[in-house]
């Protein structure tokens, strides 16, 4: 079943004539606009995108993949936080992938980073400012774009990780890369949020990876740790949550850093 936070009314479909056909618009505005990233044929993948079709801005992007354990989840997940970004000027895009353990997702997040670069004059992005993010192992597709190498190393590497309690390892039959094995160049700017009580990740998991990241020539790696808080303790919204909102402020400043 699709998330519920489309809602197809097309009242913005002029202002991006040129992706008249694939793009599906919707209203109010702080709803997302979709577009397919990947035609499979099991269906189609989107991207639920706010804040973006400012046609000549260049925005700060943040792609984000949501949890649920390689089984289950969608982009619904992050509805509450691209919004609260997207009120902040940033663009940011929640993404659809294949559910079912295959190693295949990690082929689909280096996919969706190379078509929002392809796209990011129409999109009113910085493609030089994409950064890219998600929870439990959504962090994990998120960080296995800038550590697993591709015929074309750089095509989707990210500029900015944003890790929130990542899965960094095996877990749950997902894909088999072990991702601080591939750490063999320095990760670009990155902003890890965990925990202490997470007990799907311990926080020793995470401090590890940061130290071997750092071995491997990573300059800017930023773990804020949030006391006895348990896995995605940040999930909800701002009425609901009360780390929400610290969460949420604590990724825009480091996403605007980037300027």
């Amino acid at each position: 079943m699709r998330s519920p936070i489309v809602r197809k009314l097309g009242c913005l479909a002029a202002a991006l004539p040129l992706f008249a056909g694939s793009w599906a618009s919707v209203a109010p505005p702080h709803d997302p606009l979709t577009a397919v990233y990947e035609h499979l044929p099991q269906g189609d993948l989107r991207l639920y995108m706010w804040g973006v079709g400012f046609v000549g801005d260049r925005r700060t992007c943040l792609v984000l993949f949501h949890g649920g354990g390689w089984t289950a989840g969608d982009p619904g997940q992050f509805g509450p936080m691209c919004k609260e970004l997207a009120s902040r000027k940033l663009a940011c895009i929640s993404a659809e992938y294949t559910l079912g353990r295959s190693r295949l997702v990690l082929a689909e997040a280096k996919a969706v980073v190379n078509w929002v670069r392809a796209h990011a004059a129409a999109l009113g992005i910085a493609p030089d400012r994409v950064a890219v993010g998600g929870g439990s192992v959504g962090g994990y597709l998120a960080a296995s774009t800038a550590v697993i190498p591709d015929n074309d190393p750089e095509s989707s590497m990210p500029n900015a990780l944003i890790l929130l309690n990542p899965v960094l390892g095996l877990y749950n039959g997902g894909p088999p890369e072990i991702l601080a094995k591939h750490l063999t160049r320095p990760l670009p700017p990155t902003l890890i949020v965990h925990g202490t009580a997470d007990s799907v990740v311990p926080v020793s998991v995470v401090q590890s990876f940061v130290a071997e990241a750092r071995a491997a020539g990573s300059t800017r790696i930023e773990l804020i740790l949030y006391p006895n808080r348990k896995h995605g303790f940040w999930n909800g919204t701002a009425d609901t949550n009360p780390d929400f909102p610290a969460v949420s402020h604590q990724i825009s400043d480091f996403l605007n850093s980037m300027h």
